[in-house]
């Protein structure tokens, strides 16, 4: 989480600056050592360290730090309302009341699942496909605004789709729908997601 970014997030809801200045000041400015059960640890990170090294203050919320889940929240809101606006996810109809959900993922903590739909019932699974790795590289771009990143080993996907065979509907195979989806890690390189 790149504090100028968090600190836009919080700012949305109408909370001042200073607060949130002082809290990610003292976060990058702070020392942090080891509590053991032999004590207190002689080596430390952070603070004054870094930036006689040299090195950019570190980043995120603070494990701990009661803001933290509020500021993560807040952060991913920004990110899901980028990806609504470019127009992913996916739309469902309710069977009993017809009525519309629009949604671009589900989350818990660090994981998430995208959704893509079709936009027309005249689409096949392969016509969504490019829209499904336009959405992915926007989710990643966003992600890395942010300070994140995605992990190619710990994601995968779906292509789901339907064909009538005559007498009722049925999924369609993997044969019947061959198609890629890449991703990139963290350190740029493309992966092809299985």
């Amino acid at each position: 989480m790149i504090h100028n970014v968090t600190s836009l997030g919080m700012q949305c809801t109408g909370m001042p600056h200073q607060p949130i200045t002082a809290m990610l000041t003292c976060l990058q400015e702070s020392s942090t050592h080891i509590l053991t059960a032999y004590g207190t640890s002689k080596e430390w990170y952070g603070g004054k360290k870094r930036q006689r090294e040299r090195k950019l203050q570190l980043m995120g919320a603070g494990q701990g730090n009661g803001a933290a889940p509020t500021a993560y929240g807040l952060l991913s809101a920004a990110i899901i309302k980028v990806m609504a606006l470019l127009g992913f996810g996916a739309v469902f109809t309710t069977a009993i009341s017809l009525q519309t959900i629009s949604v671009v993922c589900s989350m818990f903590v660090d994981n998430c699942d995208l959704w893509q739909s079709a936009k027309s019932t005249t689409s096949t699974g392969e016509d969504i496909v490019p829209q499904m790795q336009k959405a992915a590289d926007a989710w990643e771009g966003c992600l890395a605004a942010t300070g994140g990143a995605l992990s190619p080993k710990k994601s995968f996907w779906y292509l789901v789709d339907y064909k009538w065979t005559g007498t009722q509907w049925d999924y369609c195979t993997k044969a019947e729908m061959p198609a890629n989806l890449t991703m990139k890690d963290s350190k740029g390189v493309t992966h092809i997601l299985c």
